[in-house]
């Protein structure tokens, strides 16, 4: 059983403001955590479900994701730091959370099997992005939801079959999966917390031209959050509304506009493009490529015109 939530505990060296990342899956913060299953190969933009088993003792330090995360432990321990250690929970077999994008968050882990699904409602079909754009996700740590559970089983049977339903039915399940997240999860945000207006143009100048500087390497949350003035949750929320994307997925799409000029010089290795882009290795690079486009990056040169 997971127990409730603990003590607050000092935060270490590396959990420091400077050291938050805005990711978009567990692979992005260490790249030697690799999905044991992943919806990688349908390219399915609206939910991107993966499959993890890891050995042995884990802590990975603090970091924030891009989209709506439903993560379900099927067997080990997880140790969760929420939100700068003002929730610290133990997550046992059958744990289960679900965390609105910009969440921050540490993780110790031991001897893992979960499953991990991030939503982008925006991205799914036959969502009316207005709707969910109103309401506001609520955190949930251990929730009772039988429905919920079905769903995450459903979603990990399927990545275990080898996707045999396809991207379709995948999508069927993220949009059931956003619905019920909404329907039993979420708020009209007051007006005090709702963020009005995004970004100034200052702010958001200040921010992009930070980004556009540093496209090889990733820039931490809470640097642009400081420079705007802004706490990382409120400056994401602040950016999103602003652009109509989160910071992360502003600089990926940024990256992948330079990767596409790049590719188009046949003179240019993939290796060397994904090291001048920041990518951590030709792999990361061809599978970010891929989950954006719908084509590998040698797929996409081989359909440039001569």
């Amino acid at each position: 059983m997971s127990s409730g939530p603990s003590a607050k505990i000092a935060s270490g060296g590396d959990l420091g403001t400077s050291q938050i990342r805005m990711v978009g899956c567990l692979n992005d913060i260490e790249e030697r955590i690799r999905p044991t299953f992943s919806t990688e190969t349908i390219g399915s933009p609206g939910i991107v479900a993966e499959a993890y088993k890891v050995s042995g003792d884990r802590g990975l330090s603090e970091f924030a994701l891009d989209d709506i995360c439903v993560a379900f432990l099927h067997s080990g321990k997880a140790t969760a730091n929420f939100d700068r250690a003002s929730v610290i929970h133990t997550f046992g077999r059958g744990g289960l959370f679900v965390t609105p994008p910009a969440s921050i968050m540490a993780l110790r882990i031991s001897d893992i099997d979960c499953t991990v699904i991030h939503l982008k409602p925006d991205r799914l079909p036959g969502i009316d992005p207005d709707l969910f754009a109103r309401r506001e996700l609520v955190p949930q740590i251990d929730p009772i939801d039988l429905q919920l559970t079905f769903l995450i089983a459903c979603v990990r049977e399927e990545l275990q079959a080898g996707l045999p339903g396809g991207r379709q039915f995948m999508e069927s399940l993220g949009l059931a999966m956003t619905h019920h997240l909404f329907a039993r999860y979420s708020t009209v945000p007051t007006p005090r917390s709702a963020i009005r207006g995004g970004l100034t143009p200052r702010q958001l100048r200040c921010a992009q031209e930070t980004m556009l500087a540093t496209l090889d390497e990733s820039v931490p949350l809470a640097t642009l959050a400081q420079e705007a003035g802004l706490s990382p949750w409120h400056f994401c929320r602040a950016y999103k509304q602003s652009t109509g994307m989160s910071p992360h997925r502003w600089m990926r799409d940024r990256r992948l506009e330079q990767a596409r000029q790049l590719l188009a010089d046949n003179r240019r290795s993939l290796t060397s493009i994904a090291v001048e882009l920041g990518y951590a290795s030709l792999s990361h690079f061809s599978a970010a490529f891929k989950q954006a486009t719908g084509i590998s990056p040698t797929g996409y040169r081989r359909n440039l015109p001569s």
